[in-house]
This record gives structure tokens, sequence and C-alpha cells, in this order.
């Protein structure tokens, strides 16, 4: 009797495995994973690019008597202002001014003779020879006058524009030599604003994007809080070897509140006119992904509703130690994964990671 009892035991057990057994398989719940995000609102901003740049004289002329003499007026000091055609030096005249009266002497005795022989020709009393000669020695004495008339006013150097004295490298009553430099003078009413743009910037900016999308203001050491509007001139395509850097020259019109004088140094300012306000952000360099087939850089742009992520192609600056600059292609009221991006796919769903204290 106890074995029968045994034995349904052991039978009843094994029903109910065999009942487990046939059980349906657990479905598998999708896996949802973590990421850190970063919220574009809290990012660093800078206020647009900024850039080094040096102070240049618009227009600058090195001035130089085209004779050797005796200075005789220097009237201009260093700093001066002058306007155009102002004397600024002159040599002594007087030589210049005995040959010009040489020959005005020789013009006139040429063009009496010739009017005469003139005369003679129509009477026929005198050769066409005779007559060609004396014409020729008309011309010669009129060239002769106009080039002693030059000599004389190259004893003079008049300013060939408004603008200041720069710099003045000789004292009055020196002997000069022709083309030795006097002075130099500059424009004070417009100057250049030179800065050095990063072969990588280069190869993403055109001048048609210059010209037309970015913004340009200089500012100065005297105030950092205080810029002003400049003007794109022009851009160099000749590299420079050491730096591997380009040159691009804006316009400055002389501000009114302050003097600004060429070889100062200075900071511009180039941002987006639409993204003005924006700036540029900071983001940490895991943020960024970057397209083998295509080169560009991407970053995944996290949906709070849906929890899904989506990528957004970005226009990149200079690396900086707290991240890397984002010049383009991103919103404040935007947030991204903040690393681990290469486990990202579109549409992929993702969760925050959320960082709980204790163990």
């Amino acid at each position: 009797m106890r074995l029968s009892l045994t034995l349904i035991s052991s039978l009843a057990s094994m029903v109910m495995l065999s009942a487990c057994s046939d059980d349906k398989p657990v479905k598998q719940v999708e896996q949802v994973r973590p990421v850190k995000l970063f919220n574009i609102e809290s990012a660093s901003y800078d206020d647009g690019r900024l850039f080094p740049a040096k102070i240049k004289a618009q227009g600058q002329a090195d001035m130089a008597f085209r004779l050797g003499g005796e200075l005789v007026k220097l009237p201009v000091l260093q700093g001066q202002e002058v306007t155009k055609g102002e004397l600024v030096a002159q040599l002594d005249d007087r030589d210049a001014k005995n040959l010009l009266l040489l020959r005005e002497a020789d013009y006139e005795l040429a063009q009496a003779d010739f009017a005469r022989k003139q005369q003679l020709l129509e009477q026929k009393l005198i050769s066409q020879a005779l007559y060609d000669d004396a014409k020729a020695k008309l011309k010669v004495a009129r060239a002769s006058l106009a080039t002693a008339k030059d000599q004389l006013s190259y004893t003079k150097l008049l300013a060939p524009f408004d603008g200041v004295v720069a710099k003045r490298l000789v004292d009055n009553y020196q002997t000069v030599q022709p083309t030795q430099i006097i002075l130099s003078l500059q424009r004070n009413d417009s100057l250049d604003v030179i800065i050095q743009v990063p072969e990588a910037l280069v190869l993403q900016t055109d001048k048609k994007e210059v010209t037309e999308q970015l913004a340009a203001s200089v500012r100065f050491a005297i105030d950092d809080n205080k810029f002003y509007p400049v003007s794109f001139k022009e851009f160099s395509t000749q590299v420079n070897a050491n730096t591997q850097s380009y040159e691009a020259t804006f316009s400055l019109a002389q501000p009114k509140d302050i003097e600004v004088l060429p070889g100062m140094s200075a900071e511009l300012k180039l941002i987006h006119k639409e993204e003005q306000g924006l700036g540029i952000a900071i983001i940490p360099m895991a943020a960024v992904s970057m397209d083998d087939a295509s080169g560009l850089s991407r970053v995944w742009l996290y949906d709070d509703k849906t929890q899904l992520v989506s990528s957004r192609v970005v226009e990149l600056g200079q690396l900086r130690s707290d991240g890397i600059e984002v010049i383009s292609g991103l919103s404040r009221n935007d947030v991204i994964v903040a690393a681990g991006v290469i486990h990202l796919k579109e549409g992929m769903k993702v969760k925050p990671l959320v960082w709980q204290r204790g163990l």
C-alpha cells in the first residue's frame, strides 16, 4: 500500500514538471540605452568668433623728391594733420627758376624765328628745308620749357590727400638725394583691420558668405565692451607659409569718440547675422561624430517627448580646452547626446542617464 502511494506521488510530480516545460517562452523586454545628455542652453557661448587684428592705414604715401638738393622748408611735424595740396616740404629752387628763365627765352626766340620763316616760305623766299628746321627747333624749345616747368614743380612736395604725417625722416636744411623718403603720410578718415584666417575656416567659408552672412566688428584695449562696425574689403589667396593662414582685410571708418592709429592692436569679431544673439556654442568633444563617407560632423539630438535620437550636421570651429566650437547647426533649445555617440542609430530610443547617490 505504501509502495502504491509513493508511485502515485512520483507520477504526479512528473506530470507537474511536464506541464511547466510546456509553458510559452517569456517575451523579452526592449532594452533602452541610457545616455548622458547635454543641454545647449547651458553651453558656454561666445558672442562670435574673435581674431587678433592689426590696424593699418588704408592709404599711405612715402613722399620723396625727384630731385636732389637742400631742404629749405619742412613745415610739418609728426602727427600733424594736413589737407590735400598743402605744402609739406620744399627744396632750394633757385637753380630750377634760372633754368626755367633760360628755357622761356629759348622758346620765345624759336617762336619768333619760326614766325619769320613761315612768312618767308609763303613769299617763296626760303626753301622748305629751312622752314622745317625752324619748326623742329620750336618743338624742341617747347619741350625744354615744359621740362623746366616740371623741374621747378619737383622742388615742392604737396600732400596727395587729407591725412596725418605718420613719420618725418629728415630735418630741415639737410641735403637730400633723389627718391630719398622725406616723410610718410597716412589717411586718417579710414583704416584697414587685418586678421589671419586659419586654413580650416577658409575651407568652410566663401567670400559671398563673408560679405552677406557674417557681421564684423572690432574692439580696442581702451574699451573691451565697445565694438565698432567694419566692412569686408579683400581677402588674400596666398597662404602664409609659417602660420598656414590667409590674410583678410576689413575697412573701419575713423571713430569719432576715439582716435585709432595705424599699428594699434585690436580684436575683430565675426558672427553669423542670422545667429546674432546665439553666438558660438562650446560643446563636449565626445558629442561629435564624424561621417567617414561624407566627412561631415554630426551631433545627436534628443527628443524628450519621444525619447528618440536623430543626427544633425553641424559646422565646427576651433578646439578649446573646455570643448569644441559649433559655429552653426544648433539652437539654444536643443538637447544633444554628450557621450557614446558611436553606439547610436537614427531613430533609436534612449533614456537620460540619471546619476544616483549611494553604492
